[in-house]
């Protein structure tokens, strides 16, 4: 287990950055169990709800919900093929689906149906990198156009919240790639810089050193994230890191975990395995 602290950054930026280092240790040792492939083709990004349902999404734009045995329970067929960026059900009982090349925002009813879709007034919102749910039902969004974390109001159509990113990295430097509430925190990934946490007020508080992070996991006082061929916990209080070496060498897309299943999506089908401490 990895355990971590914290430090001053220079003095001379506005606001201080707080690095977390780590020491070395060893992987944990699990054994994984494989129980059946999915045939869910060129998914591109999943999410959990807090009944412990899986969301999975693929490039066309179709969100398939799954249960922790991966039985397909309820399926949305997208009106128009469109990859899904970022999905997330765990904040409200609705699922967001962003579509980054779009610039669109489509809120699902927990039946998979009723779409509400909202376009991202470029007036408000030059261009959306990454996006996703608030605890308060608006959305949180990193704007790279003016280098703002925003929070924006669907139905007024308004930036209720906006700060300046800047001051903690360097625009020409920066790529997030996903960012997600959770436990009163917001996680930013940048390819380059690491995973940036914030509190609901825009305060950094530290950045942790993994990169090119393309989705987190949430399980109890953790976050997960694949790097490498590992699934990385970190504990958000003990901040403690622990490692598991996946079963294959080959890398997923991404990874979920609930309970003792893992999800590990690849691009012809997701694996499900039960994981043995």
């Amino acid at each position: 287990m990895k355990h971590f602290f914290s430090e001053k950054a220079n003095l001379k930026k506005v606001k201080l950055l707080i690095v977390v280092y780590f020491t070395l240790s060893n992987l944990s040792a699990q054994h994984w169990q494989w129980q059946k492939d999915l045939l869910l083709k060129k998914t591109t990004t999943a999410a959990i709800d807090r009944n412990k349902n899986i969301y999975i999404a693929d490039e066309q734009g179709n969100v398939f919900k799954t249960d922790t045995l991966g039985n397909i329970l309820l399926q949305y067929t997208a009106q128009m093929p469109n990859e899904v960026h970022t999905i997330e059900s765990w904040l409200t009982m609705k699922t967001l689906l962003f579509y980054q090349i779009t610039q669109q925002i489509v809120i699902l009813n927990r039946f998979l149906q009723q779409p509400i879709t909202w376009e991202l007034p470029p007036e408000q919102v030059g261009f959306a990198q990454a996006a996703n749910w608030s605890a308060d039902e608006q959305v949180w969004i990193f704007d790279v156009s003016d280098f703002h974390l925003k929070k924006f109001h669907l139905n007024t159509q308004e930036v209720t919240f906006a700060i300046a990113l800047d001051v903690i990295w360097k625009k020409k430097n920066s790529q997030v790639l996903y960012l997600k509430e959770y436990q009163n925190q917001v996680f930013l990934c940048d390819e380059t810089l690491g995973i940036a946490c914030f509190d609901l007020l825009g305060n950094h508080k530290y950045t942790l050193p993994f990169l090119g992070i393309k989705h987190i996991g949430v399980a109890g006082n953790q976050i997960y994230f694949l790097q490498e061929n590992t699934l990385v916990f970190f504990d958000l209080y003990e901040k403690t890191i622990q490692k598991w070496e996946l079963p294959e060498k080959k890398q997923p897309k991404f990874a979920i975990y609930v309970d003792s299943f893992v999800f590990l999506a690849f691009e012809s089908e997701i694996q499900l395995y039960k994981v043995f401490p």
